[in-house]
């Protein structure tokens, strides 16, 4: 068969040597090698879609012209998965309950337009104007309840804490998730009429209306009530939110803030100086403003969230753009420098790190990354959190071209010039894309056929540290915390930490034997880092009455024989 493939720019490319019998995926393949691109969609002429699994005996016939489409792969994030998707398909890996495994409803995860994600939960906008949605199904991974209401979607926004909200074409908004965090909108629902945009805070959501004005629902707590400012509320432009607290931007550069004083719901004391504001950013528990005129920062909030910055700070022009982590302001200056500040630890952790040229940051718990503007990057902060990416720099050979971090969570994942897949972090919560062969085929990673069209070796980062618990029954618990941790299959002693070792200040057993607590085994390989290999790790349990479980604290022990 004689099959022309080409792009809509007018290049094109022409394969004589396959067979009736070929499938499609080969095709692509080809088109993938000879116009460098990895992510593509091809199109027959009369705009069916051809999958990868098609023969082209069946699809095409000798002489056919098929177009490529090249498509731009974009990244989600919940606390431990990501998704990686573009209109052809969507992969998923991380911890299967918060996402990472999609496979119950891979068949329907066709033609995606955009996918949104609470901290446990995706959900995805298909091309119809259909919604798709997975994770923890009491955070709003579970949408039957309103499946039959989720047509004609035209957005969708997500609350951290496990609701989500559609748009529908007519200005109408569905909502599904936690009720009492925003998934239950009856309250507001005569309100919700010609919904132009919604925006989430942790538990709450603040919908602008088509005249400008503002309807709230959701959690009290986190910016849910907004009766105190709604005569305020006119020709709203934009709104941005804290973990508890709304800012609105109106049209004429002014903000009115509600919601928790402390995290930014209360902006008095600097009131007089929100005045042609352009810009409003947010951490977990601060804003910050960015003046139109001189391009310097007005911050307001929690101090360790980044809402009383230094002198400094304060000080700075000519401020291009602000990233966020969940507790810091990162800002990007006119020579694409950059001053991070907020939590201390991040403050202390960025001193020693040069941050030139650079081109965007992305952040997650406590760590971060930054892309400079040549493609290259570097990786900083709490090693758990993704902060040391040594292990997978020999992957990174081309071009950083996008990067997604989980905000509350632990790992990174970069797709790079030539469309490959690359992540760290921790590696049981999206820190490795191995599992995403399982669910939604395999990632483009070193082993996919490159820009040159060889097959390139398998580059795998270094094995990482495997844990067995075993339990120790304590005379004063019902339920003993695991008392043995022997790491195995751990290699040479990497980068040191930047600071001791930590104690673990509390734990929770579900099962005996079983410690389920995120930050337990990243402390473990944190203090297996800079220990002999083969040690044992143990629990040191405190007495406790029989009804709970105890606390602890991590100690080493002798190296096992």
């Amino acid at each position: 068969m004689d099959i022309t493939v080409s792009l809509p720019s007018g290049q094109s490319m022409s394969l004589e040597a396959l067979s009736g019998s070929s499938r499609v995926g080969e095709l692509k393949s080809a088109a993938r090698e000879y116009f460098g691109a990895t992510f593509l969609q091809l199109v027959r002429s009369d705009g069916k879609q051809l999958e990868d699994t098609d023969l082209l005996g069946e699809s095409l016939v000798h002489g056919d012209v098929v177009a490529a489409i090249i498509q731009e792969p974009k990244l989600a994030a919940t606390d431990g998965a990501f998704a990686l998707w573009s209109s052809s398909g969507v992969i998923t890996w991380g911890h299967a309950e918060e996402g990472g495994d999609s496979s119950k409803v891979q068949d329907q995860l066709k033609a995606v337009q955009d996918i949104q994600a609470s901290r446990l939960a995706f959900a995805a906008l298909l091309d119809g104007g259909s919604v798709v949605t997975w994770g923890d199904p009491k955070a709003g991974g579970d949408s039957t309840e309103v499946q039959d209401a989720l047509k004609c979607v035209q957005h969708i926004t997500a609350a951290a804490l496990g609701a989500f909200a559609a748009i529908l074409f007519d200005g109408s908004v569905i909502t599904w998730g936690r009720k009492e965090m925003g998934g239950d909108s009856s309250s507001a629902q005569q309100q919700l009429k010609q919904v132009r945009q919604i925006r989430a805070s942790a538990g709450a959501f603040a919908a602008i209306l088509a005249d400008g004005s503002v309807v709230t629902w959701g959690h009290p707590v986190y910016g849910a009530d907004s009766r105190g400012v709604r005569d305020q509320l006119i020709d709203v432009k934009d709104i941005e939110a804290t973990g508890s607290a709304f800012a609105a931007l109106l049209a004429n550069g002014s903000v009115v803030t509600w919601g928790q004083a402390a995290s930014g719901g209360d902006s008095s004391s600097v009131q007089a100086q929100l005045q042609g504001v352009q810009e409003l950013r947010a951490t977990l528990g601060a804003f910050v403003a960015i003046l139109e005129s001189s391009r310097n920062l007005v911050a307001w909030g929690i101090p360790e969230r980044g809402g009383a910055p230094r002198n400094e700070v304060q000080e700075l022009k000519d401020v291009q753009e602000i990233y966020t982590s969940k507790r810091s302001f990162m800002a990007i200056l006119a020579d694409r420098s950059v001053v991070v500040w907020g939590h201390p630890e991040d403050e202390s952790m960025s001193d020693g790190v040069q941050l030139q040229h650079v081109q965007r940051i992305q952040a997650s718990s406590r760590a971060f990354t930054a892309v400079f503007l040549d493609g290259s990057m570097v990786s900083w902060g709490d090693p758990a959190d993704g902060g040391d990416s040594t292990e997978v720099q020999d992957q990174l050979v081309e071009k950083v071209h996008l990067i997604k971090a989980s905000r509350f969570g632990h790992s990174f994942a970069a797709i790079l010039a030539n469309g490959r897949l690359v992540t760290w972090g921790n590696p049981h919560r999206g820190g490795d894309s191995e599992s995403a062969e399982r669910h939604g085929g395999k990632p483009p990673r070193s082993t996919d056929v490159g820009i040159d069209g060889t097959e390139e070796p398998p580059k795998r980062p270094t094995k990482r540290p495997q844990v067995q618990y075993r339990s120790l029954k304590h005379k004063n618990q019902r339920m003993a915390p695991a008392s043995s941790m022997k790491v195995v299959g751990v290699p040479e002693v990497s980068a040191p930490i930047p600071r001791p070792w930590p104690l673990l200040k509390r734990f929770v057993v579900f099962s005996p034997g079983v410690v389920k607590n995120r930050r337990f085994d990243s402390m473990l390989r944190e203090a297996w880092n800079n220990r002999t290999p083969n040690a044992e790790f143990a629990l040191e349990p405190h007495s406790s009455p029989p009804s709970r479980v105890g606390g602890g604290r991590l100690r080493q022990g002798k190296p096992s024989k």
